[in-house]
């Protein structure tokens, strides 16, 4: 795949557009639920992440001579309670350290999570450019 295509692939792919997700729950019910469990239920879905407020450093291998470009970056985690009882945001983030036409290549990973559900409310990826590396 060259770098247009994968440009062009990650132009046409859907954004994540915000939302607001309400629960219809009891401050009961949410008083068990707490920013630990809310980092463990969105884990399930990205479990190459490290726990909330940590960072794990990772190594993509890409194009190139063999053995191919060893490209390091970061996987980081961060949570914070909202306005609402029971219910927190969580952010998942992908940093590589590497640059394609001045564009450095990240991902992020915006998730509501309540005692009820887990929700994707934004994200943003373009670290799938590296794949173009030859």
């Amino acid at each position: 795949m060259n770098e247009d295509q994968a440009r062009k692939e990650q132009e046409a792919a859907p954004v994540v557009e915000p939302a607001v997700i309400e629960a219809d729950v009891t401050d009961d019910q949410n008083a068990g639920f707490d920013e630990n469990q809310a980092v463990a239920a969105v884990l399930k879905e990205k479990p190459d992440f490290p726990p909330s407020g940590q960072a794990k450093e990772i190594e993509v291998v890409t194009g190139g001579k063999a053995p191919g470009t060893k490209v390091k970056g970061t996987l980081s985690t961060t949570v914070a309670a909202s306005s609402s009882p029971g219910k927190y945001t969580v952010t998942l983030m992908k940093n590589l350290d590497y640059t394609i036409n001045e564009e450095v290549l990240r991902g992020y990973w915006i998730y509501e999570v309540t005692p009820e559900e887990t929700r994707l409310v934004e994200s943003n990826d373009n670290t799938i450019l590296i794949e173009t590396v030859k």
